[in-house]
């Protein structure tokens, strides 16, 4: 049976740590509380821990076999943007004050501040290998960083800004995310290899699994494309009352896939996807009844994957 967690922030500084368990159609509350002087900006997720970003220039870690909070980070001087575990070992923040943190989780200590971008940085992601991360900024740059060295491998400059940056589930993909289209790149070589321009602005997107893509934003919709089916399209059925997607994440468990999104009304929304099937339907909900800003997914601690 499958079970993990869905953490989502808000505007009203609160966290809500859900746990969903199969054949339950409403995500049963673990934790609520708040989290920060000001609103909640991102979460991120690895398995035992639990970090949280503010425009209070903070990031605040948690301990989600416990519950408790274990302390705040305070090596940025603006507002956290984009914060990525891999595994339990080790946390990425990227910041508007231009720097990406990378710290280790055994001590929390900052083993390295990176700054090439110019500006804000917008997002970032960690290859599943553990051994690169990609950052996008707001000075139209994409940075791809050695996490074996800590060391800056390459610098890209961009045709425009992108908000947002993801790798497939191998790493063989990543995508850029704009509000009005996004585009899909291979590494080897690094070109692009799919483009779309959605009917509506799109706030969060996400690759589910090596070749489909979800993504969300003001029309309230979630939508699943295949991009090797000539970008062919469906709509997920949506739950009442969501109103403007505001952020998505995808799991992948032993018994099938589940995207977990938010929406601005305060909805938390999953929709599953068994492995002997290709279809997702919705399998849970709550009404958090607050402005949802962002939203990650975790396994529970001690369990396999």
């Amino acid at each position: 049976m499958s079970e993990f967690f869905v953490i989502a922030g808000s505007y009203e500084r609160l966290l809500y740590g859900l746990k969903y368990e199969e054949g339950n159609t409403d995500l049963t509350p673990s934790f609520i509380m708040p989290s920060h002087t000001n609103m909640v900006s991102c979460v991120s997720a690895g398995s035992r821990y639990l970090a949280s970003g503010s425009t209070d220039e903070t990031i605040r870690i948690y301990d989600l076999k416990t519950k408790k909070e274990l302390g705040s980070l305070f090596q940025h001087d603006n507002s956290i943007r984009s914060l990525a575990f891999y595994e339990n070992t080790h946390l990425l923040s990227a910041s508007d004050d231009g720097k990406i943190c990378l710290f280790r989780t055994n001590d929390w200590e900052c083993l390295k501040s990176f700054k090439d971008h110019s500006g804000p940085v917008l997002s970032l992601s960690i290859h599943p290998s553990g051994r690169l991360a990609l950052s996008i900024g707001k000075d139209k740059k994409m940075c791809i960083w050695n996490l074996m060295n800590a060391s800056l491998a390459k610098s890209i400059k961009l045709q425009q800004v992108f908000e947002k940056v993801h790798w497939n589930q191998s790493g063989s993909l990543y995508i850029l995310v704009s509000e009005n289209f996004f585009r899909v790149f291979s590494i080897e070589p690094n070109t692009c290899v799919f483009e779309y321009k959605p009917h509506t602005k799109v706030y969060a997107c996400r690759f589910v699994g090596e070749r489909h893509i979800v993504f969300g934003g003001e029309d309230s919709e979630l939508y699943l494309l295949d991009i090797d089916n000539e970008g062919s399209m469906k709509k997920l059925e949506s739950f009442p009352d969501s109103r403007r997607v505001k952020d998505i994440d995808v799991i992948y468990t032993t018994s099938g896939t589940y995207i977990s999104a938010v929406y601005s009304s305060g909805t938390v929304g999953v929709w599953s996807c068994p492995k002997d099937s290709q279809n997702f339907t919705p399998s849970a909900v709550y009404q958090s009844k607050c402005r949802l800003t962002c939203v990650t997914t975790s396994h529970v601690f001690g369990e396999s994957k």
